[in-house]
Parts: structure tokens; C-alpha cells; sequence
């Protein structure tokens, strides 16, 4: 890309421009999304050279497809959304899966307006409604995780990987489970012998004591 003009930076907002102060790119901020475009070829020949129309549709395509990421969260993960700047400072109200009301208000994030909330605890829809004229109502979701619901049975390799630290019972069995947690219990109970050695302990103290604190 080549430009007629030697360039020089501007450092906030940080957008390049030209010695003659008319900047390079146009840049606007969507949500998470910050999305840049030339104005013709008098700025700069990118839009005549052939990897232009490849890139662009590239880049619109990263756009569509992830358009949606911000309002599906995992759980346990916070939630952003710049509702805009009419909703500075107004309250919120999240409504969660479990049916139970949250209270919150719109901050402010590097200067933009910016609802954060962290406890997506739950799976399950949210319902945001932010004050204002007119109210802003969204809603987000908060997937679980995946792997937690995995009903894969496991293989041979895992279950021998498994069953040397620790035995592995195959369910259902022919022996009923209790009978067979009791076959494989190991080791002897001895917790009963230290409860009666912690009660003679005591008892011959407080003989001991009685025994030799009697006066002569």
C-alpha cells in the first residue's frame, strides 16, 4: 500500500494520518469489533490492488460469523455489551435463568459506556433490561460446559489407565453393588479401638490426678 503523503501517528485515538493532519483510516467501534475503511485512492491504493475484493469478503465474513459471540458466554465467563452513550450511568436489571433478580448499573470503560456483569453462574438465558427512553431490553446465554455432559463410554486404554491407581467396578454387575464394595474393601476399622484407647487415656489421668493430689 503506498500513499502520496509521509505518514506520521497520532496517538489518541490511535489512527494513522498524514503530515497534512487528514487521517489515513476511518475507524468505528462496534460492540467488540473495531472496523477500519479507506476513503478512495487518493488516500492510499489498497482498494485497486487484487487482494482488495479477497480481503473484504474475508473480512465481512469473520464479521457475520461472529456477530453473535458476545451474547453467548460460557458460564463462569463475564458479559460486556456498549449499549451506547444515551444509557450512561442507568440501572439495569438482569433477570437470570434461575428466575432471580440482579441489580446493576452502566459504567464506563475507556470512556465508553459499558454494562459488565460476572455472575453467569448459571445456565441459561439472561434478560438485561436497562433504563432509559426508550428502555433497552437484550438477551445473552451461558453455555456449560460441554465436556462436563460427555456420555462417551471409555476405552479400553482409559480403563486401564483408570483402574491401576484406583479399582473399577463394570456396572451393571451380576453380584449386587453393595456386596461387591464389600468384597473389595480393604484394611481393617480402627476406629472404635482409638475412641476406647482415648477414653482409658483419660480415665487413668483423672485417677492419677485424683491420686496424688490428696493432701499428705
Amino acid at each position: 500500500m503506498t500513499s502520496p503523503w509521509t505518514i506520521r501517528s497520532v496517538r489518541l485515538p490511535r489512527i494513522p494520518a498524514m503530515s497534512s493532519a487528514h487521517p489515513t483510516l476511518l475507524a468505528r467501534a462496534w460492540n467488540f469489533l473495531r472496523h477500519s475503511s479507506t476513503a478512495n485512492t487518493a488516500w492510499n491504493d489498497l482498494a485497486v490492488h487484487p487482494s482488495f475484493v479477497p480481503l473484504l469478503h474475508r473480512t465481512l465474513g469473520a464479521v457475520l460469523a461472529r456477530r453473535d459471540e458476545p451474547l453467548n458466554r460460557n458460564v463462569g465467563e463475564p458479559f460486556s455489551w456498549a449499549p451506547g452513550p444515551e444509557y450512561s450511568d442507568k440501572e439495569t436489571v438482569i433477570t437470570t435463568p434461575a428466575h432471580q433478580k440482579d441489580y446493576s448499573r452502566v459504567g464506563m470503560i475507556d470512556r465508553t459506556p459499558m454494562f459488565h456483569y460476572n455472575h453467569t453462574d448459571h445456565a441459561g438465558v439472561y434478560e438485561v433490561e436497562i433504563a432509559g427512553d426508550p428502555p433497552l431490553r437484550l438477551l445473552f446465554a451461558a453455555h456449560p460446559d460441554q465436556a462436563e455432559s460427555n456420555l462417551r463410554p471409555l476405552s479400553p486404554a482409559e480403563m486401564n489407565q483408570w483402574g491401576q491407581p484406583a479399582g473399577l467396578i463394570h456396572y451393571p454387575t451380576e453380584t449386587p453393588l453393595r456386596t461387591r464394595l464389600k468384597q473389595e474393601a480393604t484394611g481393617v476399622e480402627i476406629g472404635w479401638a482409638l475412641a476406647l484407647l482415648a477414653l482409658l487415656v483419660g480415665g487413668a489421668e483423672t485417677w492419677l490426678a485424683q491420686r496424688f493430689s490428696r493432701p499428705k
